[in-house]
């Protein structure tokens, strides 16, 4: 499944998946959860590079190495106007894949964090 997100939605990053998931120990939800839910930022990154003596010419090269550095800021307005436009139609439950353990947490969001939203969207209709 991760990968049909990752073919369906570009990457901000170049070279890097859109979508990825990992295992959470419990201890550190809240901690990710919270994480997750901070303020957007903008985020610079460079591939960080390595030096390599080609050991047929003896000339040095400049490598990537795979890993990146990055540095964070406040978001500017043409990159606020474009995470909208990303954002646009995504929800938390929806981008949440919830199996196993998670699942609890997932309905939780569901019928619990979103009845307020609920209620009023059929008070709307």
């Amino acid at each position: 499944m991760v990968d049909e997100i990752s073919a369906e939605h570009p990457s901000l990053i170049e070279g890097l998946p859109s979508a990825d998931y990992r295992r959470i120990a419990p201890v550190h939800l809240a901690s990710k959860a919270l994480y997750m839910l901070k303020s957007p930022r903008e985020y610079r990154i460079w591939p960080k590079k390595e030096k390599v003596v080609d050991p047929v010419t003896g000339e040095m090269e400049i490598r990537r190495t795979g890993r990146f550095r990055q540095k964070s800021r406040l978001l500017r307005r043409k990159v606020q106007v474009r995470m909208f436009e990303v954002m646009r139609d995504r929800y938390l439950d929806w981008m949440m894949l919830g199996g196993g353990a998670g699942r609890e947490l997932l309905l939780t969001i569901r019928n619990t964090a979103l009845q307020p939203l609920r209620c009023r969207e059929r008070r709307a209709a």
